[in-house]
């Protein structure tokens, strides 16, 4: 228990500093999730033109029918 106290009091903490490499990443997985944001929007946005589309084609084809 000693030993632990005497390390405790001669270790410096100090914050590492950043290099290059973690503002890449950063980087590289802020871009990753504003990718995976617009690939979901614009898949729902034509999505939904294709329900639009359907639902506007199938409108028609019961107002066509003759019986």
């Amino acid at each position: 228990m000693r030993y632990v106290a005497i390390l405790a009091q001669t270790t410096e903490v100090s914050l590492p500093t950043s290099g290059g490499g973690e503002v890449v990443a950063w980087i590289l997985l802020a871009g990753g999730i504003v990718g995976l944001f617009l690939i979901i929007n614009r898949t729902q946005k034509r999505s939904y033109r294709h329900y639009m589309d359907r639902a506007q084609r199938e409108a028609e084809m019961k107002a066509n029918d003759p019986a």
